[in-house]
Parts: structure tokens; sequence; C-alpha cells
């Protein structure tokens, strides 16, 4: 069994939140680079604030790789509506990503939820982590579709380099035009999953390709998530953007998501 201490932030001024609902790990690109912990979750009444990840100590390094966090919000002290209602942690920056890392749990008063690397932003282990020698070129790329309907039902973030793989992200039916040459083209896409209203977008704004150095071959695809700002439509919408680019190899492609 770990032994875990939680940092001073976990006292009674705080109190886990009752359910965590999602947990997303993306890697920022910096030298060395960071990772950036993104949490969802519910709390038990209107009025928590300051909500945060608590993230543990150890007094060994866990067997598993995977560092132990609780969602924490300090409770209202008014007058407070007793529904659940939906919390968002502040984004949680790991500076220093230790070597055994592979992922990360976080914590609730009912549940935890494990999210690991490999399954993260494209794909990717510590060891794939550039460290020093950053050496880029910005790639252009060419826009296939982009739009608030027609996306999956899940968010994703996939790179596609085959015309099965393009089929099959489309159901079958992939956009006539432009057309994609697998032999010396690649195609990269980024969707939210279902939303419950009009005014969501998502964006690839930039793709890095790592040139030079120990990181030669790594691309880095950035994107933006975009939530409404004004008045929107009650219907169901899936936001979605995908574009092609020159084949890029050497290394993993790592999704981004920008602040």
């Amino acid at each position: 069994m770990r032994q875990i201490q939680y940092k001073k932030e976990k006292t009674m001024e705080f109190k886990e939140v009752y359910e965590v609902k999602d947990v997303k790990l993306s890697l920022m690109e910096s030298n060395p680079p960071k990772l950036r912990i993104d949490a969802d979750g519910l709390a038990r009444s209107t009025g928590y604030t300051d909500p945060k990840l608590s993230m543990a100590v150890y007094k060994r390094q866990p067997d598993d790789g995977i560092q132990d966090f609780t969602f924490v919000a300090k409770p209202p002290t008014g007058i407070v509506l007793p529904v659940l209602t939906p919390i968002t942690a502040d984004p949680y920056t790991m500076h220093d990503i230790p070597k055994w890392l592979k992922g990360v749990r976080v914590h609730a008063e009912k549940n935890a939820i494990e999210a690991r690397l490999e399954d993260h932003g494209g794909g990717f282990t510590i060891e794939d982590l550039p460290t020093r020698g950053l050496v880029s070129e910005s790639v252009p790329f060419t826009t296939i579709i982009k739009s608030s309907h027609g996306g999956p039902d899940e968010s994703k973030q996939i790179e596609i380099v085959s015309e099965k793989e393009y089929k099959d992200f489309f159901k079958g039916n992939p956009p006539p035009i432009p057309k994609v040459d697998f032999n010396k083209e690649q195609v990269l896409a980024v969707s939210m999953g279902t939303k419950p209203t009009s005014g969501f977008s998502v964006e690839i704004v930039n793709i890095i390709h790592m040139t030079g150095g120990i990181t030669g071959g790594f691309t880095f695809v950035h994107y933006v998530e975009r939530s409404p700002t004004g008045p929107v439509l009650e219907v169901l919408t899936h936001p979605f953007h995908v574009v092609k680019c020159r084949q890029l190899v050497g290394g993993p492609t790592i999704f981004v998501k920008a602040n």
C-alpha cells in the first residue's frame, strides 16, 4: 500500500468535491516540457470556490507509476442550492515530470479517475519527451473540414496516415475535396465530442515539427477549444477540425491544447 501525504492546501479550509467526471492530460511545448492536468467534476452544492488539484507526496515513488491528486475546493459559507453543481479545477502544471510517471489519478469524495499518458495528447511516454536541443519549423497545412456538426461523439486528437484510417474517421464517407495523397501527405484531426448547444468550436492553429538535436522528428500540434460567448441554440453539436499536411516522420505526434 502506498503511503500518501498531501500538500498543506488540503486542510480544513478545503474539502473534496463530490465526484470527478473527467481528467485530461496535455503536454505543454517547452524546454524541458511540462505536463498540464485538467479535471472536471461535481460539487455537492452551489457556492464552492477556488477549485484545485492537490498533489500527493510519497515517501517512495509508486510502483504503478501513477501520481495521485485530490480534487478540492473551498466549501460555501452562505446560502446555497443543495444541487450537484459542475466544477472545474484550476489547471495543474507539473514543471518537473518524474521519469517514473505513467499517468495520474484524481480522487474525489465519491470516486477516482485515472488518466494515463499513453491515452492522451496522441499518446506518449516520458521517454518520448524532448529535453534539449530544440530546433523547429512551422508546417503549412490545409483545412479539409471545420464544422460544428458531423464530428465524432467523443473528444479525439488523432493522426491519420492511411486511406483506411481516413475513411474510418468519416464512417466511410470522407470529403471528396481536397484530395489526400497518403503517399506524401497525412491528416490530423481534433474533435470536442458531443456538446449541448451551438457556439462551441475547436481549431488546429499550428503544427511545429522538430528538425534538429535529440528532438528531431517530434511534431507538436497546437489546437484551441472555444466555448459559447453569447446566445446559443439548444441543439446538440459535434465540433471538429480536420487538416492535411506533408508527411511528418521520425518521432511521435503530440497534441497540445493551447490556453
